[in-house]
């Protein structure tokens, strides 16, 4: 399973199966958590840890309202002070839940409806840093509870905002966009339902180690011995901005907005802004930086950072 694949299909859920991960699985995750690279090489990095839970409800010795039932293992995760810090929390956490999903795993981001005291108790000391977000993970269960139907449905969870009104392409570029790029926001060519994509993903996981590091690309996509052309630079930009079109964020804020222009030399530069300002608006911004340069990595495109000062907001040179 790609990572554009694996974008594609993640979606947040709160029943599982009340079953333990195997021994091998969790050393997969293991080794997602040790493999996350940083976006910011001047912040501090998260500690992100594996905890059990007792029981098939994480109701008792470790907490979560009853949003989460039949969840045995959970990832969470303690941040350093600091805006950088949760952005690069955000960044890391996500490229582990992503290897999760290709592992045909579901998971779901928790930021305040869990009981802090337990969890990071089971986590154990971890410097200056707080436990932020937990993360269940495990297999779905067959059937969604109501509670969690109705959860979903008064969020939006399967709904994304227009891609043209979260982000603003140059007319300059616009035009040179072939029309494929205006047929569909979805990231895919074929859709997945939220309702067939357990089962796609329970399918997909038989063979992650043998895609897992062989990335495929678009069929207008050139490969990396390919020069980049300013055609594929715009195509690949797009498509990464796709994916952040389906990050997942705090009751479906969806906070990312983004301006799309042409530098003099042919590169592409991608200008970030964030809509809110809440506890976890560095970490969402974060998460959508995640699968912004996690498409353009798999398309083989280079890109780069400009100034730190505004933020959580960034700026992004593509090409």
């Amino acid at each position: 399973m790609t990572l554009t694949e694996a974008i594609a299909l993640r979606r947040s859920h709160r029943t599982f199966n009340g079953l333990r991960l195997d021994r091998i699985t969790l050393g997969r995750l293991r080794d997602a958590i040790g493999g996350s690279r940083p976006l910011l090489p001047d912040a501090d990095i998260p500690f992100v840890g594996i905890i059990n839970s007792d029981n098939g409800t994480a109701d008792g010795q470790l907490g979560t309202y009853g949003f989460i039932k039949g969840a045995r293992q959970f990832l969470v995760m303690a941040v350093g002070s600091g805006v950088a810090a949760h952005v690069q929390a955000g960044y890391m956490l996500e490229q582990t839940i992503l290897e999760a999903t290709r592992l045909g795993l579901s998971t779901c981001w928790l930021g305040g409806t869990f009981h802090r005291g337990p969890f990071a108790q089971a986590l154990g000391p971890c410097g200056d840093r707080t436990v932020e977000i937990v993360v269940p993970v495990g297999h779905v269960a067959t059937r969604m509870r109501m509670s969690e139907r109705l959860m979903r449905r008064i969020v939006h969870a399967d709904q994304r905002r227009k891609f043209d009104s979260l982000f603003t392409i140059s007319p300059s570029l616009s035009t040179r966009l072939p029309y494929s790029a205006f047929t569909s926001t979805l990231l895919l060519d074929t859709a997945v339902s939220a309702a067939t994509a357990p089962s796609v993903i329970s399918a997909a996981s038989s063979s992650y180690a043998e895609s897992a590091t062989s990335p495929t690309h678009d069929g207008d996509e050139a490969t990396a011995s390919t020069p980049c052309d300013s055609q594929r630079i715009l195509c690949a930009t797009v498509k990464a901005l796709k994916a952040v079109r389906l990050a997942p964020s705090s009751s479906n804020s969806q906070p990312w907005r983004a301006t799309v222009t042409e530098n003099p030399d042919g590169t592409i530069k991608v200008a970030f802004t964030c809509t809110t300002d809440n506890r976890f608006s560095a970490i969402e911004m974060g998460i959508a930086y995640c699968h912004f340069t996690s498409i353009l990595d798999e398309s083989n495109l280079p890109w780069a950072i400009g100034s730190t000062a505004s933020l959580p907001a960034l700026t992004f040179t593509v090409g």
